[in-house]
């Protein structure tokens, strides 16, 4: 395993695999800018398989695998210090049949599925933002009476924020990507990043709006003790819509499938579902 050392480095990798074994199965859906940032943070490898390659980007309590590779059959990595995430997408009508026998190389080489996810957009930010708009500025005034307060995410508070972030058990650790102190101060500071803090300055919620092209990805988490209180939630959610519409943003989720909770929310949203699945597979690392 090595690190890939420029953006013409990872292409150069690409181009010999391909030209020594045709074409090749990959689940690399990776932007250039997305390829560019893990290299320049000295967080993407390459690892040789018998039947291709993987690089492996470094989310920190995680690898996330990116195969290319000739023969699903074949398909087989040795355990890291770390769990490995695979993700494969396909559409619910129709996963291809490498995709079937790649599940089954996966499950053979030790990896989990751990979820199956569906892909939504929402398709009117605007009217959502208007319904929750009323409530929002009760909320708000409530709020601030109990001296909670809605700000950026300061550089002192980024490790709080991480902390808090990586508390939220709806979130499991491998959903989680990493970022370094620098993009998430460069994230709050356009507006994706944002905070509530409570009389002693302590995050008691916060949200994270995550761009991916021109689609946008994310979170918002609430402490346990004030969750259903003072509509920590419905107010991020309006901040989050807010700047939604003002850039134009398209907002995407990824739901777990057995999750029926969040398939309501998100329904009544007015989330559309694209038909789009990804399935979550997890080699956990060495013991």
């Amino acid at each position: 395993m090595r690190l890939v050392e420029s953006l013409d480095d990872y292409y150069e990798i690409i181009r010999k695999e391909k030209a020594e074994r045709g074409r090749l199965k990959t689940n690399d859906y990776m932007f250039p800018d997305a390829v560019k940032r893990y290299i320049n943070l000295k967080r993407l490898w390459i690892e040789k398989l018998e039947c291709g390659l993987v690089f492996l980007s470094d989310e920190e309590r995680f690898f996330q695998g990116y195969y290319y590779i000739d023969d699903v059959n074949k398909f087989e990595i040795d355990r890291h210090e770390k769990p490995i995430l695979i993700q494969n997408i396909y559409k619910s009508d129709r996963k291809k049949d490498h995709i079937c026998q790649m599940d089954i190389s996966l499950e053979k080489s030790g990896f989990k599925k751990e979820g199956v996810l569906r892909h939504a957009i929402l398709e009117n930010p605007n009217n959502v933002l208007e319904k929750l708009l009323p409530a929002e500025k009760i909320s708000r005034r409530i709020m601030e009476k109990e001296g909670f307060k809605m700000m950026k995410v300061h550089r002192n508070l980024m490790p709080e924020l991480l902390a808090f972030r990586d508390a939220i058990k709806e979130i499991p650790f491998y959903q989680q990507p990493f970022f370094s102190a620098d993009e998430l101060v460069f994230d709050s500071e356009k507006g994706l990043l944002t905070c509530v803090i409570d009389a002693k300055g302590s995050i008691q919620a916060a949200r994270h709006l995550i761009m991916q092209g021109n689609k946008s990805y994310g979170w918002i988490g609430v402490a346990e003790r004030y969750k259903g209180v003072y509509g920590l939630a419905s107010m991020l959610m309006v901040d989050q819509l807010k700047l939604i519409c003002q850039k134009g943003i398209l907002m995407c989720s990824w739901v777990e499938q057995n999750n029926t909770a969040s398939l309501q929310y998100h329904e009544r949203l007015g989330t559309k579902w694209t038909g789009t699945i990804m399935d979550e597979w997890i080699l956990y690392g060495q013991s």
